[in-house]
């Protein structure tokens, strides 16, 4: 869709989607070096070692274009990474960097679709290149600094210098996103805050799935009986707004059930990962609900406006085979350490 070249065909026209086989391939491997070095992990070369074990397949995903499925791997990992034992200094320098990274470069489509974009310090940040001039400029900062600690042992030089490297991090991925980002993917992520900015755009989507869900009443329209699904006003029915389909249906009765069964999966998940004594199946049982939660979340809320439109499919009930097979293996993984969570 849009260009994404996210499928392998082979014979007989069957297909498949490896980036969300890959999902669980980089949880049994990440699980695996956070196994291996234990407490190690405290360690900033080791967090390192581990961002890089994720990036590497959200590089290739980010090539398809895929930022939906790209973006499923930051919170998985960043889950398994605090429970590892990462020191809390290090998990909110990476969020910082993240949020630096993701928010810098919707700066830009936010003041077009606000009429603000004449702005001249958005039109600048709108070219990948200045976004990299300025991230250089804070990273010799940073290498300033670093030189200066060596010689004068200052605190609040040390200190300077981790604040220029977080923002040289930061803006050093801004461009790289700002680059692979596309502009449709921008205003998703943006018009979620105002659909109205682009009611007949990028809006578009937000506004009708609003409309399908608040049309569902208390107890829904029934099986077939929705206008916005059945007259065609929602796209992506089948996928990225199946919930908005669901709640059109079976109203809040039926959506508040849903979501019950959503919860006790999430319940029974988190509660593995409390009683599993063995660490690699803990680490491994935090990366799937991580996953999970991940997923519940952000289509859920796209749905109903209060996240932006990502193409995160709803587990179990968005149509995909490649995604339908993911769960089901991830699910499988997570019920087999709960078997042999006493094992150790």
């Amino acid at each position: 869709m849009r260009g994404a070249k996210s499928w392998i065909t082979v014979i007989g026209g069957f297909g498949f989607q490896p980036s969300e086989f890959i999902k669980i391939a980089v949880i049994l491997l990440l699980a695996k070096f956070l196994d291996r070095i234990g407490d190690e992990i405290r360690e900033i070369k080791n967090v390192l070692i581990s961002l890089g074990i994720v990036f590497l397949p959200v590089g290739l995903i980010l090539l398809q274009p895929d930022f939906g499925t790209a973006l499923v791997y930051l919170p998985m990992a960043l889950v398994m990474l605090f429970f590892a034992g990462i020191k809390p200094i290090h998990l909110l320098s990476l969020l910082i960097i993240f949020g630096i990274a993701v928010i810098l470069p919707l700066l830009t489509t936010f003041g077009t679709l606000t009429q603000v974009g004449s702005l001249v310090f958005l039109t600048m940040l709108d070219d990948p290149k200045v976004i990299l001039i300025i991230a250089l400029m804070f990273g010799v900062l940073s290498f300033v600094c670093f030189i200066l600690n060596k010689v004068l042992k200052k605190d609040f030089i040390l200190k300077s210098m981790k604040i220029f490297l977080l923002f040289f991090s930061g803006l050093l991925l801004s461009a790289l996103f700002s680059k692979w980002l596309k502009p449709y993917q921008k205003e998703r992520l943006i018009v979620f805050l105002k659909p109205t900015i682009d009611p007949f755009g990028s809006g578009y989507n937000i506004i009708q799935s609003k409309i399908a869900v608040g049309s569902g009443g208390l107890f829904g329209k029934g099986l077939l009986g929705g206008t916005q699904s059945q007259l065609g006003f929602l796209p992506e029915r089948s996928t990225d707004f199946i919930f908005s389909i669901f709640a059109e249906a079976w109203g809040f009765v039926g959506s508040f059930f849903l979501l019950s069964l959503y919860g006790l999966f999430l319940y029974r998940g988190v509660m593995i990962i409390h009683e599993t004594k063995e660490r690699y199946g803990f680490l491994v049982a935090s990366g799937i609900v991580g996953m999970f939660l991940f997923h519940f979340i952000v289509n859920i809320g796209m749905t109903i406006g209060i996240m932006p439109v990502t193409g995160i499919p709803l587990p179990f009930m968005s149509y995909g085979g490649s995604f339908i097979l993911t769960c089901i293996a991830a699910t499988s993984i997570l019920f087999n350490i709960e078997m042999r969570r006493y094992s150790r």
